[in-house]
């Protein structure tokens, strides 16, 4: 109704689950890429971790992409240093799939079919999967019927993946991730909130963010928020 504001995150997912061999022993190697930490250096795990080591070199499709291992992390994390010819994002198109959650076992024929209609910017390890119910012809459904929406951009990363290894809450170790948001989306929520209209987000990722940003008169960009 249009007494409702409906927040979806636009984030977009990287094709960042990549094949390759070790260049030494040409030992097949997975890497699931999680965030770029400064410029052409990723935070990725690795499948099977044993085998990358600091100074480990893994090449993709042929030395199209060369990652090095500079720092080795926990439960298979690893920093890694690229090296390659052109755009690295179009390079990751070419060789990277989709980072698909364990109870999805059809093969995904067409990327797309794993981003929201209104994905935006590229920076999720996983997509947010409650958006994926949503088609352009609905959106324009809730916008005919007074519905305001408004966009954020929370990138889902590492704790998708994590397991639960702790059998209490306090002992499990929670991730942080990367948001963004408008002034412009500030100002609107910020007004819902004053005028006591329904504000609904998609993704229970974006409910902790959502809660903790209401108050906010700015702008903000890539700021890392935790998830408790």
């Amino acid at each position: 109704t249009d007494n409702d504001v409906l927040v979806l995150n636009d984030t977009k997912v990287l094709p960042s689950r990549i094949y390759g061999h070790k260049v030494d022993t040409n030992a097949f190697i997975e890497v699931l890429l999680l965030k770029e930490v400064e410029p052409n250096v990723w935070k990725a795990l690795t499948r099977p971790a044993r085998r990358v080591k600091v100074g480990t070199k893994i090449s993709f499709k042929d030395g199209l992409l060369v990652a090095t291992c500079i720092e080795e992390g926990e439960d298979g994390e690893r920093l890694f240093k690229m090296e390659y010819q052109g755009i690295f994002l179009e390079i990751l198109e070419e060789i990277g799939t989709m980072p698909l959650p364990p109870y999805i076992h059809e093969e995904l024929k067409d990327q797309d079919r794993y981003q929201t209609v209104y994905a935006k910017d590229y920076g999720s390890a996983a997509a947010p999967t409650a958006g994926l119910h949503f088609t352009k012809e609905l959106l324009e459904k809730c916008k005919q019927k007074g519905v305001q929406i408004e966009y954020v951009t929370l990138n889902v990363g590492l704790g998708t993946f994590r397991p639960v290894s702790s059998e209490t809450i306090e002992g499990h170790h929670m991730h942080s991730e990367t948001y963004k948001m408008t002034k412009e989306t500030a100002d609107a929520l910020n007004k819902a909130k004053e005028e006591y209209l329904e504000a609904e987000t998609i993704s229970e990722e974006l409910v902790n963010e959502f809660e903790k940003l209401l108050s906010v008169t700015e702008e903000l960009t890539s700021k890392e928020i935790s998830v408790f």
